[in-house]
C-alpha cells in the first residue's frame, strides 16, 4: 500500500444514489470513503462505516452489495479499482469483494 485518502466527493454521489434507489439506510452507515492507492495505477476502496465487528453480516453484505450495483466500472484516470473493503468502527475488516 502506498496511501490512503479520503474521497468525501465519492461518499456525497454514493449517499445521493443509494437514497434515489432505496437504499438510503445501508448507506447511513458508511461514515468515509478510502481510496487505497496500491501503486501508480491501482487501487481498493474502502468503506469506513459505524459497523461493529459483531455486526449482522447480512447487514455488511447488503452494503457491499449497494455499493458495487452504484459503482459503474469506470475507474476513472487511467487507473483501476480492485476490491471494496467494508471496515468496522475499529478498522476490523468486516468483509472484501472484488469490484
Amino acid at each position: 500500500m502506498t496511501r490512503r485518502a479520503p474521497d468525501p466527493d465519492l461518499l456525497a454521489r454514493f449517499r445521493s444514489w443509494a437514497g434515489a434507489n432505496g437504499a438510503k439506510q445501508p448507506a447511513l452507515h458508511v461514515d468515509q470513503v478510502i481510496l487505497v492507492h496500491l501503486g501508480a495505477r491501482d487501487y481498493d476502496v474502502e468503506l469506513a462505516t459505524n459497523y461493529t465487528d459483531k455486526s449482522a453480516k447480512s447487514a455488511v453484505k447488503r452494503l457491499a452489495d449497494v455499493f458495487v450495483t452504484w459503482w459503474d466500472g469506470d475507474d476513472g484516470d487511467n487507473a483501476t479499482a480492485w476490491n471494496l473493503i467494508i471496515t468496522a468502527k475499529n478498522g476490523t475488516r468486516l468483509s472484501t469483494r472484488s469490484l
